[in-house]
Parts: structure tokens; sequence; C-alpha cells
């Protein structure tokens, strides 16, 4: 089917309705010879005035109404001009114009040539593109108009399909499904989408696991940075064993999928659910700091303790009759002794208590999530990122 006659046929039939109209059927008259003879006589000469009246020229919708009668009178050589005059004008109305056009196509259809049937149909399916003839019109009509009909419908749909096309190119999804996941951690998706037309309504994850017959959807929601954003539960990718799972995200406006990404297979490792505790490592890490600095700590005045009940012990035994010591230095030496003693069993209570309560807080402090080790590769730890196909300006 030649895509481009309706095109042509549509800019040719409106030059011809906007040239000047040929008036038919113009006759010259030539002036009779006289042959010469001598002066008539003179006689009075009388004036006689002659009064030329002109007819009003009929209405589009006149035209059109003798035109029809003489349709329905199966005088179909007189339609086709009858149309035409009543075309001319140029107050004729969008309806008028497809009366005269199906008058015109149909009379043409029977009697004329079949492409100007064509032409006419062509003109009236411009005006009004739904249009319907009856389904009583005769066969050879109907053939006429299918025709035409079905050139116009390919032509509008191959202008639609260019334009949905172009719609979709604008629409650009920077973005990749992870090669790798760990089971048992939520799958976090933030899909940056360029949409400078403003007509994404709608961005879906399809997935299921490898084997699988049936596919969950998942629907994300515009985010504030302007990312799509959504996240498949944890619950759902904990697993005993490794798996793949099969993704798919298509994006969409309200007539149907601009793109699609996938489908991307995701190779994901056994892991449980994994849960979240409510410290962070830092408060495990002061604990343990903590401990230390007591202990240390304790460790010195244990230490001072000892220094000081050596030399206590050694006034004592060098004391003698001729030289005793003195009293006030021996209760001020019991005395720092004692309080030496005092604090290093304190402190070290003390780091006791912190120890075991840097042991408690092991037990809440969040370690941070599992990762997978990943081989090294040429471009990072996951080696060179192969792309996901893009489909764009898909179908539903």
């Amino acid at each position: 089917m030649n895509l481009i006659r309706p095109g042509a046929l549509l800019l040719l039939s409106t030059l011809v309705l906007h040239s000047p109209s040929v008036d038919a059927g113009r006759s010259r008259s030539k002036p009779a010879s006289t042959p010469r003879t001598a002066a008539p006589t003179q006689r009075p000469t009388t004036t006689t005035t002659t009064t030329l009246t002109t007819a009003p020229a009929q209405s589009p919708g006149a035209l059109i109404e003798e035109a029809q009668r003489h349709y329905d009178g199966l005088d179909y050589d007189r339609v086709p001009a009858l149309a035409a005059q009543a075309l001319a004008h140029a107050d004729i109305s969008a309806e008028q114009k497809v009366v005269a056009y199906r008058l015109q196509g149909s009379a043409l259809a029977i009697v004329g040539d079949p492409s100007e049937a064509e032409r006419s149909f062509l003109l009236l399916l411009s005006v009004f593109p739904d249009y319907l003839l009856p389904s009583t019109s005769p066969p050879k009509i109907l053939s006429v108009f299918s025709k035409v009909q079905g050139e116009m419908n390919a032509l509008r749909s191959m202008q639609v399909a260019e334009q949905r096309k172009a719609l979709a190119a604008s629409v650009v999804v920077d973005w990749q499904f992870p090669a790798r996941h760990r089971g048992g951690l939520p799958l976090a998706l933030q899909v940056p989408i360029t949409d400078p037309r403003g007509v994404v309504t709608s961005v879906k994850l399809r997935y299921r696991r490898v084997g699988e017959s049936d596919h969950r959807v998942l629907p994300l929601e515009r985010a504030v940075d302007g990312r799509w954003h959504a996240v498949v539960a944890q619950e759902w990718t904990a697993s005993e064993t490794d798996y793949g799972i099969d993704a798919t995200l298509t994006v969409a406006d309200d007539v149907g999928v601009l793109a699609e990404l996938g489908p991307a297979t995701i190779a994901t490792r056994a892991g449980a659910v994994h849960v979240e505790q409510p410290l962070p490592p830092w408060v495990f890490g002061s604990a343990v700091g903590l401990t230390g600095v007591v202990a240390m700590s304790a460790g010195f005045v244990t230490a001072a303790s000892a220094w000081q009940e050596g030399e206590f012990q050694t006034k004592l035994n060098t004391a003698t009759p001729e030289t005793p010591a003195s009293g006030a230095d021996i209760v001020a030496q019991q005395r720092l002794g004692q309080g030496l003693n005092t604090t290093a069993v304190v402190m070290w209570v003390g780091a006791g208590a912190l120890a075991a309560t840097a042991g408690v807080v092991a037990l809440f402090t969040e370690w941070g999530r599992p990762t997978l080790e990943e081989p090294e590769g040429p471009e990072g730890p996951e080696g060179p990122k192969e792309p996901v196909p893009v489909v764009v300006g898909a179908t539903n």
C-alpha cells in the first residue's frame, strides 16, 4: 500500500479548492459583418434602454439539496458539478463539506473516474476522519471508500507510531540492575529517570525467582530527589540456598510502556534475614576504650600502693632504739597505703564492671550488613558491568 499517496492527494485537493474557478461553457460572440449602404434617409431616433438582471447565486445549502435530489433521482451526472459549486463557497460549513464530498465521491464512483472518487473521499476523511458510509451504500461506492479509508488509517497509524517513538526517545533511564545480591537483605532500587516532558506516570518492577511461573509486581514511587524508589522485602530475598532473581523494569505513561529494562538475572547468595541491632559500633568501642583506661589506671595505683608498702616496711626495719622512726611519719605512711589500696580495689572493680558492660553492648551492636566478597576485576571489585538491554517504545 502506498502511504504517500493520500498525503499527495490531500495537498493536491487543497490547491484545487483554493484555485480560482473557471466558468465552463463560456461562449464568444462574433459581430456580424454589415454591408455598406447608402446613407439612410434621416429619421427621428428612438433610444431604447435595456435593463440586465443577474440571478442571485445559490447558497451552499441549496446547492447541496439540489445535488441530493439529483442523486436520489439517479441523475448522477449532474451531482459532481453541483457539489463542486457548493464546495467553492467560502462560507460552507464543515458539516456541509462532508455531505458535498460524500455526494460527489459517490456519484463519481458510479459514473466517473474511480481515482476522482477517491480524491473526494480523501477530502471527506480529512474533514471528518472517523466518518463511515451507510452500510446500505452500493458495493461499488463502498469499495472505493474502503480503499481510501484503509490508506488514511495506515498513514495515521504511521504518524502515531513516529510520534510515540520520539516521545519514548526523550525518556532516559540511567540505571542498571545489580549483578549480585545477598539473601536476607532488602533489595533497594533508586532509579533516576530523565523525563523532560513529564509524561512518565508509573514505574514498575516485575520480579520472580528463577524457576517460578508467576511474577510479582512492585510499583516504584517518585521521591523528592526525582528518583523512583522501591524496596524488595528482605523476608522475600532470604534463602537457604543460592538462587537467581529474574527482574524487569517498565516505565510507562497513560498510553503504554515507554521504556523497558531487562529482563535481567540477579545472582543471589544464600542468607537469612538480617536482624538490625539498636547500637552503633562506636558505643561498643567507647565501652572497651573506657574499660582499658580504668584498668590501666588501676594497675598504676596498685603499683604505687606496692611501692609505698615497701617503703613503709623499710622504714620500720631500719628503726633502732638509738634512731627511732618518727611516729607522725609512720601514721602518714599507713594512711597513704590504705588509701592507695582502697583506690586500687575500687578501680579494679570498676574496670570489671566496664568490661561486663562492653560484653553486653557487643550483643546489641550493629556490626554492619553482610556483603559479598566480590572478585577483583579490571574495573573495580565487580569487574566491568555489562549494560542491561533497554527496549524503547515498547507497547503493552
